[in-house]
């Protein structure tokens, strides 16, 4: 008796382990597999996004963009603070290798993602502070624009730099992920004898 049991049961395993990849063929189709791996969503847009420039001219100069939202929309307005710093080759006596420029005259040129020009801001000092700045802007349509920053310095040597502008990209292509250049730092580092 013992037996038959054992028999059915093992018998009703190799009917359902016999059918299994028939059901799982049929939910496949219906796109219902349950082994199917699910799609991640993308991370939700930040709330902020930084990105920073390095150029060269008459001197060296590093510029510290801080785009508020991160991720712009279109029509919808963008703060961007911009932050510049000189990189002396001699560190400066009070300010060290980066010498925040307090009255640069800037202007900032917004170009579509076809490359036209769609508008002109002048960039206004921010109160308090050196070497900061801001501007607002309101791009019109989706894709990647371009901000042509340019102006000159304390010294009046000429400054100009670009940084894109994603307006309903996300996720970012991969030559916009992290945060541009790295900018030279001042920090103090142990001296190794």
């Amino acid at each position: 008796m013992q037996l038959s049991k054992l028999s059915k049961l093992m018998l009703a395993g190799i009917m359902v382990s016999a059918s299994l990849p028939a059901m799982t063929a049929i939910a496949e189709e219906a796109g219902d597999s349950p082994f199917k791996a699910k799609e991640k969503a993308p991370p939700p847009k930040p709330k902020t996004r930084s990105w920073t420039t390095i150029e060269t001219g008459e001197s060296k100069f590093s510029f510290l963009f801080d785009f508020e939202p991160g991720i712009a929309d279109a029509e919808k307005l963008v703060e961007i603070y911009i932050t510049v710093n000189e990189l002396p080759e001699r560190a400066h006596v009070k300010f060290g290798k980066r010498v925040p420029q307090k009255s640069a005259k800037l202007v900032a040129e917004l170009f579509d993602a076809s490359g036209k020009s769609v508008g002109l801001y002048r960039v206004h000092g921010i109160p308090l502070s050196r070497g900061k700045y801001g501007v607002h802007m309101t791009p019109a349509t989706d894709g990647i624009h371009v901000i042509e920053l340019r102006g000159t310095s304390d010294e009046g040597k000429k400054l100009s730099t670009k940084v894109k502008l994603p307006v309903n990209v996300w996720p970012l292509p991969k030559e916009l992920e992290g945060s541009g250049a790295a900018p030279a730092s001042n920090r103090r580092r142990p001296i190794k004898l």
